[in-house]
């Protein structure tokens, strides 16, 4: 026989054991395959589009003990690219501006309103794996407080859209001290610079709304002040950013 053939005829017994090898492995973890495959889906939970994490009932037998004895309501990995885009002073400090304001905002909009007993350890202790220590305690403590704060400036927005007349314009001028007091309640001196750029819009919009409520103005008393809340405004913003 020639070489030619002989190492023809040697790839094709190659060829051939080898699916031969490879079919049996298929036999061999296809039940599994088929049993992790028609595992079900964990269930939707409150936090909105997150899922809680189920050991499949596939993994129960060959590992006896659970990953997690815990359900978590959030995904971290979605909250730790946001983490990425944390800026810090020249000094290396965590800032307290517009910008980690924004921050807490998207990362408190992935999270539970209000974080079990499980859950606020594991985000802070996951929160300190992806940061330097001396940005994650920090940020930590600034996230916990800013839920805080969120649910009670919630309340008191609940409170406001539910009234009606002369009650909802009382709560709306006291809207603006009732939202700084908030602010100062749960950052302190760090609501100054956390808050500073938001608060032109948000006392901006709140004003627009008194003007509007208020019956004893006339239309044109109405027009006129809304031009001077309008131009103030944009004055403001041209300060801001021109700083």
């Amino acid at each position: 026989m020639s070489q030619g053939k002989h190492n023809s005829e040697t790839k094709r017994r190659t060829v051939y054991v080898n699916a031969l090898l490879l079919g049996s492995l298929l036999l061999l973890i296809a039940p599994k395959l088929y049993t992790v495959l028609s595992s079900p889906l964990p269930t939707a939970t409150s936090a909105g589009n997150t899922r809680s994490w189920l050991q499949p009932d596939s993994l129960s037998q060959p590992f006896l003990q659970p990953i997690s004895n815990n359900h978590w309501d959030f995904d971290f990995t979605k909250i730790e690219s946001f983490l990425w885009r944390l800026k810090v002073s020249q000094t290396g400090q965590l800032r307290t501006d517009n910008t980690t304001l924004a921050l807490l905002e998207e990362i408190s909009a992935l999270l539970p309103n209000t974080l079990s007993a499980n859950d606020k350890p594991r985000i802070h202790f996951l929160i300190q794996k992806s940061l330097p220590s001396d940005l994650a305690g920090p940020f930590s403590e600034l996230l916990e407080q800013y839920q805080a704060y969120t649910l009670s400036h919630e309340s008191r927005l609940r409170l406001v859209n539910q009234a009606a007349g002369e009650q909802k314009l009382t709560l709306l001028l006291d809207m603006d001290s009732m939202l700084e007091h908030y602010q100062q309640r749960y950052f302190g001196e760090q609501a100054n610079t956390l808050f500073a750029d938001k608060n032109i819009t948000t006392h901006y919009v709140n004003r627009r709304r008194i003007v509007r409520l208020n019956q004893n103005l006339s239309s044109t008393q109405k027009e006129r002040q809304l031009n001077q809340l309008k131009d103030a405004y944009k004055a403001s913003i041209n300060i801001k950013s021109n700083r």
